[in-house]
């Protein structure tokens, strides 16, 4: 390990794989594009543990980065990925994530619908202290 990088590592267990990613990043925090990569492809594997895994991890990472592609999945048809999508979102704290949040008002899973209300209220304490 280099001197002044920090090190994260997520290992991400499905019933079906392990899959592991080892992000290196400068003390602020940023992380290599690399490893989001590798979970932005995750997110659209066949097997749903997967899905969930790397949403999961997403949301740790807390990159903004993450939003669009977490956005672009938030109609999985596993409620579980859903679930773990709208929690990631709202660890991101990203307002941008608010409109697609939104949507899932509507979702037929009421785990869904809690977590994204649960998301709500994350992101707007978050953005309100950003205005702080």
């Amino acid at each position: 390990s280099s001197p002044g990088l920090k090190q994260q590592h997520f290992s991400l267990v499905s019933s079906s794989s392990l899959f592991s990613v080892t992000m290196a990043g400068a003390p602020d925090g940023t992380e290599t594009a690399d490893s989001l990569e590798v979970l932005k492809e995750k997110l659209t594997s066949s097997y749903w543990g997967d899905r969930q895994a790397a949403a999961r991890a997403m949301g740790t990472l807390g990159s903004d980065e993450a939003v669009p592609a977490l956005l672009a999945n938030m109609k999985d048809h596993s409620s579980p990925v859903r679930v773990a999508i709208v929690s990631a979102l709202g660890q991101l704290g990203s307002a941008d994530a608010v409109p697609g949040l939104s949507e899932t008002w509507k979702d037929a899973d009421v785990d869904v619908r809690k977590a994204a209300q649960e998301a709500m209220k994350v992101i707007e304490k978050k953005q309100q202290a950003k205005r702080c």
